[in-house]
């Protein structure tokens, strides 16, 4: 998707005809990373008489005086503050967290949802641009944009660029109508996935800004990645799978990384089978642009199969 740059932004300078959104913030025990999202929100160059920020609070640490801190110091500048503490605890559980942040903004007068991670620092221009995309398709139900890790190079192309997230994203109210704003809490930390192919089956597009890059502000821990590609992740897939939610883009996932697996199996029997191997190195090589990221993907697409297969036959039992 590549629109007319100059002919969008120059209709959406005029201020008045920007619309009014919701910022949903859960926040669960960030105290390390709170302030520095809270700084990127404030920095944002979208019109702050516009955003009504709600934090659905679920804290035991610190964050929640910084919370108050922040609302004390700032919060005039915002056309509301909204500052709730979790009714029942949220127990790490990201999509119940969530489904209380968009109780709080289902009656606001906004046009959007913009949900916002607090372990996230979003881009100076992050809003803007998320309504600037969204605003051009109303078939589109989310806007996402990445984001990388803390101690990831943005420039370098072995970067783990993680993509459709509801860590820096606009919603449209559309979306959240058709689902009753409420995300499946089945999916405790995979809110974004339910949400995604639950928009894709109802028609919505899922775009991605191509450009624009938030930063996740913890280091990336490849073995923690694995062991979570290898239990909850899978896990997830069969849920979606099980619901008809499964994405063709998640089917094509799972076979493209089975042909790598079947192949190496082959390959043990007959070294014929290589030659159907070297073109698939090559094509994930001209793919992931990086030998490094092409081989951090395959490790990985490997061991989520064999994580769906045991969530197929544990949930089969």
């Amino acid at each position: 998707m590549k629109p007319d740059q100059k002919l969008i932004d120059n209709n959406f300078n005029f201020k008045n005809d920007r619309p009014n959104i919701a910022s949903c913030i859960p926040v669960s025990d960030r105290e390390a990373t709170l302030n520095k999202m809270l700084v990127s929100l404030l920095k944002n160059s979208y019109e702050k008489n516009k955003i009504t920020l709600i934090f659905y609070d679920g804290s035991t640490d610190g964050s929640s005086q910084i919370i108050k801190d922040f609302i004390k110091k700032n919060g005039s500048e915002y056309h509301k503050v909204i500052h709730e503490k979790e009714s029942s605890p949220s127990k790490g559980n990201i999509a119940k967290a969530r489904n209380g942040c968009f109780k709080l903004a289902i009656n606001t007068n906004t046009k959007y949802i913009f949900s916002i991670d607090s372990d996230v620092e979003i881009p100076l221009n992050a809003i803007q641009e998320l309504i600037r995309l969204i605003e051009q398709d109303q078939e589109i139900g989310i806007v996402s944009i990445p984001y990388i890790y803390l101690n990831d190079d943005p420039k370098s192309p072995s970067s783990l660029l993680v993509d459709i997230t509801l860590g820096c994203t606009i919603i449209s109210r559309n979306l959240l109508d058709r689902i009753n704003w409420h995300i499946d809490e089945r999916f405790g930390k995979g809110d974004d996935l339910w949400l995604g192919s639950q928009a894709e089956k109802l028609g919505f597009k899922v775009v991605k800004h191509e450009t624009e890059k938030a930063r996740h502000l913890r280091e990336f821990n490849y073995r923690e990645h694995l062991k979570h590609r290898l239990t909850q992740v899978p896990n997830y897939h069969y849920l979606l799978l099980r619901d008809g939610l499964l994405t063709k883009r998640l089917k094509r996932t799972y076979v493209y990384y089975a042909l790598y697996l079947i192949t190496l199996v082959l390959m043990s029997v007959d070294l014929l089978f290589a030659t159907i191997f070297m073109p698939l190195i090559a094509i994930g090589l001209w793919h992931h642009r990086s030998p490094k990221k092409f081989i951090r993907s395959l490790c990985t697409g490997i061991i989520m199969i064999f994580g769906f297969i045991n969530s197929i036959i544990r949930n089969a039992s």
